[in-house]
C-alpha cells in the first residue's frame, strides 16, 4: 500500500498543503486497481 509520505517524498513535497489532493489520488488509484482485477484482495505493503 502506497502511503501519503511515500507520494510526498517521491514527489519532493515537503509542506501539507496539497495533502488532501494527493490522498485522495492515492485513494482513486486503489479504487480503480482493486475494481480493475475485479477482487477485493488484502492490500499489502511491498517494498
Amino acid at each position: 500500500m502506497v502511503t501519503l509520505q511515500d507520494v510526498k517524498n517521491s514527489l519532493r513535497v515537503t509542506h501539507a498543503l496539497d495533502n488532501t489532493l494527493l490522498q485522495n489520488y492515492i485513494d482513486t488509484a486503489q479504487d480503480y486497481i482493486m475494481s480493475a482485477v475485479n477482487h477485493n484482495v488484502p492490500v499489502y505493503r511491498f517494498i
